[in-house]
C-alpha cells in the first residue's frame, strides 16, 4: 500500500512539475485567462456566425419579397388575359351575328350602306 501511495505521489509531482515547466503549476488546469481567452475566441466566432446568418436572412427575405411581387405581378397578368380573352369571344359572337344579319339584307339596301359609308370616307 505504501509503495502504491508512494507511485500516486510520484505521478502527481512529476505531473506538477511537469506542468511547472510549460504554463504553471498544475498545467494540466485551465487558468482563468485561458478560460477568459477561449471564451473571447468563442463569443467572437459566435458573433460572426451570427452576423452571417444575420445576413443571410436578410437576403432569404429580400428574394421572398421578391417572389410575392412576381406571384401578384403573374396574377395581375392571368386576370387581364381572361379579360382579353372574354373581349375576344365577345367580338366573335357579335361578328357572326353582323353576318347573319347582313346576310339577311337585301343587296340593294347593303348597296345604299356602302355608298353612304364611301360618301363619310370621303370627306374624311
Amino acid at each position: 500500500m505504501r509503495n502504491t501511495a508512494l507511485a500516486v505521489l510520484a505521478a502527481f509531482l512529476l505531473l506538477a512539475l511537469s506542468g511547472c515547466a510549460s504554463t504553471g503549476f498544475l498545467g494540466f488546469l485551465a487558468t482563468t485567462k485561458q478560460v477568459d481567452q477561449k471564451l473571447a475566441e468563442q463569443s467572437a466566432r459566435v458573433g460572426e456566425e451570427l452576423t452571417a446568418e444575420k445576413a443571410e436572412l436578410g437576403q432569404l427575405k429580400r428574394e421572398l419579397e421578391e417572389i410575392r411581387t412576381l406571384k401578384e405581378q403573374a396574377r395581375t397578368a392571368v386576370e387581364q388575359m381572361a379579360r382579353t380573352q372574354a373581349a375576344v369571344d365577345e367580338l366573335r359572337a357579335s361578328g357572326g351575328r353582323v353576318e347573319e344579319r347582313l346576310a339577311a339584307l337585301p343587296a340593294e339596301t347593303l348597296k345604299w350602306m356602302i355608298d353612304i359609308l364611301q360618301n363619310a370616307l370621303d370627306r374624311e
